[in-house]
């Protein structure tokens, strides 16, 4: 049951006991996060001017808060500002922010609850990009909506799109991926198209021209996995190698040697030669993560907010050139990144975050914000409150001026 309450100027919903995870999804936006419970439900935490956290206010959440979705999400995922789930029944919903008409309802303004999107049936995959989304339908086809400006729809029209359009002279797809400005494709032959946005060499064509329509990735092995980040790109062989290509400020890529400030772009894919066994990776803006087989986490690139989780240096300009264990991290299942964050979930379905916290998209009741801030960011992995393993009572507490009305005015 969820009852509302007030405490001074302060809004909070008792969310009750939420029971151990058993396998719970993971998703990290700009600067929200949503999870899959045990039973279904989606919880979402971090910032939502936008509503992207589902409740139906616009309140910031420092813990996990349920989003108004029947209890049968199969998978989820995080955007800037919105938020897409997916449902047993084949359908997707979308909440949020809907400038670009990134929520597929055929209109540009916001929804503070989820909201389904009408002209999609039978999907088996979401993707939540800057301002577009993608879906994968069971009969290997591709759908795109929102944003269009640097041609991530597919269609070349160079127009938005409201609802969602197919994109054309795609078949046999297994998996989409999505970030700021273009979108990924993941064939069941392990072949990788990709087009949109190319300004870092993101696409992988050796050049940083922008495609408006797919083209084949080349210089890959079969591949397994994919994940799009801000301008960054890692995708997970067949057998268990990790390859990664685009911006390289950071050193994000992980295939440097030379001097931290000697880390270049790539517009083709390169071996991260220095790991193996991965199951799966997960791409923020400038970090990458890989889980392997043996249940630890790697990650590399930038550590200015702590999100590559082994305690090391944070600060502008702290990096890893090459994969570094997370500390405390022991039989890992699932991994999910996200601008300067990394979600963890451990076997026993208890989540932990690490990263930046300005907002509270850690998700462990502390914030950078409100009036007493409290940590900026993690170093180290911390638990994420109630959403799985843990089974702690949840007390969410968001920090506002006042309660804000769904209809409120975006902040």
């Amino acid at each position: 049951m969820k009852i509302r309450g007030h405490i001074g100027s302060v809004c909070a919903l008792w969310l009750g006991a939420l029971p151990a995870a058993a396998a719970p999804t993971l998703a990290v936006g700009l600067d929200h996060a949503l999870a899959i419970k045990h039973d279904g439900a989606v919880a979402g935490w971090g910032i939502n001017n936008y509503g992207a956290l589902g409740t139906g206010y616009l309140n910031d959440a420092w813990v996990p808060m349920l989003a108004w979705l029947e209890h049968d999400a199969a998978m989820v995922s995080a955007g800037s500002g919105f938020s897409l789930a997916l449902r047993r029944d084949g359908t997707v919903w979308a909440w949020g922010r809907n400038a670009r008409g990134q929520l597929g309802l055929g209109h540009t303004n916001p929804s503070y609850r989820p909201t389904e999107i009408g002209k999609l049936a039978g999907v088996t995959a979401i993707a939540a990009g800057g301002n577009h989304a993608l879906a994968l339908k069971a009969d290997g086809t591709v759908w795109a909506w929102g944003s269009n400006g640097n041609g991530e729809l597919g269609n070349a029209s160079g127009r938005d799109a409201w609802l969602p359009l197919q994109v054309a002279g795609l078949a046999g797809v297994a998996a989409v991926a999505a970030a700021d400005g273009y979108s990924l494709a993941l064939k069941g032959d392990g072949s990788l198209w990709a087009w949109g946005l190319n300004s870092s060499g993101q696409l992988g064509q050796g050049d940083s021209s922008d495609r408006a329509r797919p083209v084949q990735v080349t210089g890959l092995p079969a591949l397994a996995a994919v994940a799009a980040g801000s301008r960054h790109v890692a995708a997970l062989s067949r057998d268990g190698r990790v390859y990664s290509w685009g911006w390289n400020g950071d050193c994000q890529l992980g295939n440097s040697t030379g001097p931290a400030g000697n880390c270049v772009a790539s517009s083709r894919p390169g071996l991260v030669a220095s790991l193996a066994g991965a199951k799966a990776v997960a791409v923020g803006d400038t970090h990458t993560v890989a889980l392997k087989s043996d249940g630890s986490v790697w990650s590399w690139g930038s550590n200015a907010y702590g999100q590559l989780g082994n305690g090391s240096a944070t600060g502008a300009g702290q990096r890893s050139l090459q994969p570094v264990p997370a500390d405390r991290i022991r039989g890992a299942e699932e991994i999910a990144a996200g601008a300067a964050v990394t979600l963890v979930r451990l076997s026993g379905g208890a989540v932990r975050g690490m990263g930046r916290n300005l907002y509270g998209q850690l998700g462990n009741g502390e914030t950078g914000l409100g009036p007493n801030p409290v940590n900026l960011f993690s170093a180290l992995p911390a638990p994420v409150a109630g959403v799985g393993g843990d089974g702690a009572l949840t007390l969410g507490v968001v920090y506002s001026p006042q309660c804000q009305d769904p209809a409120a005015a975006r902040r």
